[in-house]
């Protein structure tokens, strides 16, 4: 279940999207793909400008690719992880904690 599915993340209206530098259809495209992109491109930079996608092995090489292509715009480049990992959430005091499988990721291979 997604963090959204739970009401825990909210998306973004058009207004916080343009004043972040990003574009709505971009983040549409990005986030139909995120499942490929996280299956293709592990340890590896991103950024989707136009629907057209950027991969790199460094922040700066993916900013510099976009940039070149696309002056007007300002690249917000992403990282895809190596590896899940597990991480344990205390909870509240008193309370037994819960595991969640998929909070982030780390160098190291497949997950």
């Amino acid at each position: 279940m997604a963090l959204r599915d739970l009401g825990l993340i909210e998306e973004a209206t058009e207004e916080e999207l343009e004043e972040l530098g990003r574009d709505a259809e971009d983040v549409a495209w990005w986030n139909e793909h995120a499942q490929e992109f996280e299956a293709k491109y592990r340890g590896k930079h991103l950024t989707v400008i136009n629907k057209e996608l950027f991969v790199g092995d460094t922040h700066e090489e993916v900013y510099r690719q976009a940039k070149s292509r696309y002056p007007e715009q300002e690249p917000f480049v992403d990282y895809i992880p190596y590896k899940k990992f597990q991480s344990c959430d205390p909870g509240p005091k008193g309370q037994s904690g819960a595991l969640d499988w998929g909070a982030g990721w780390v160098p190291g291979g497949e997950g």
